[in-house]
């Protein structure tokens, strides 16, 4: 999602000296309104990632097949990160290399940039059987855990169908047993 108004630039530069506009306008006060000087002109990312989070909205609202397969792909972000609380809300810049890029992870770039917070009640987040365990994603990253060595991690993760530290330390999933008594 480009940012700074950079996607508007080159049809500022042909139209504003057609409305007697000097092209030097600053950036900010092009979308500024009126009453404070600005020429109210609408941020094409603001009005697009609104938008889309409105749709979003309106599907979760809805009882549709729509809403269904919105469900699923969102679930699976979920799955695909490893985070145990919603990912929407977590920090893009930390966590982004972990999901494949998608339009629900370039809306979640536009609510991290713009600091929203979204809560989608009819989804089904991992919950933890015990006390103090937290997902193994979150305990990497309090370690220090980031980048490439933070996403390779996470694909052996998901591999291993590992969600959260007592999977690993409980041999909780089948593909562990089979990886240990395979050799």
């Amino acid at each position: 999602m480009p940012h700074n108004g950079m996607l508007l630039a080159p049809l500022h530069r042909a139209i504003l000296p057609k409305l007697k506009i000097m092209r030097a306008f600053p950036l900010v006060m092009r979308a500024a309104p009126i009453s404070l000087g600005g020429l109210g002109l609408h941020s094409l990312e603001i009005t697009s990632g609104t938008q889309a989070i409105q749709h979003l909205i309106s599907l979760f609202t809805s009882q549709t097949p729509s809403k269904l397969l919105l469900t699923t792909a969102i679930e699976y972000h979920q799955l695909e990160i490893g985070t145990e609380t919603l990912f929407l809300n977590n920090s893009f810049s930390s966590l982004s290399l972990l999901a494949t890029s998608t339009w629900i992870t370039h809306l979640w770039e536009f609510i991290h940039l713009y600091k929203l917070e979204i809560n989608l009640p009819t989804l089904s987040l991992p919950s933890t059987s015990c006390g103090n365990d937290c997902s193994l994603i979150a305990l990497l990253i309090s370690s220090g855990w980031k980048g490439h060595k933070l996403r390779l991690a996470n694909q052996t993760r998901i591999w291993l169908q590992i969600y959260f530290v007592s999977d690993l330390l409980l041999l909780g999933t089948n593909k562990i047993k089979r990886f240990f008594t395979q050799g």
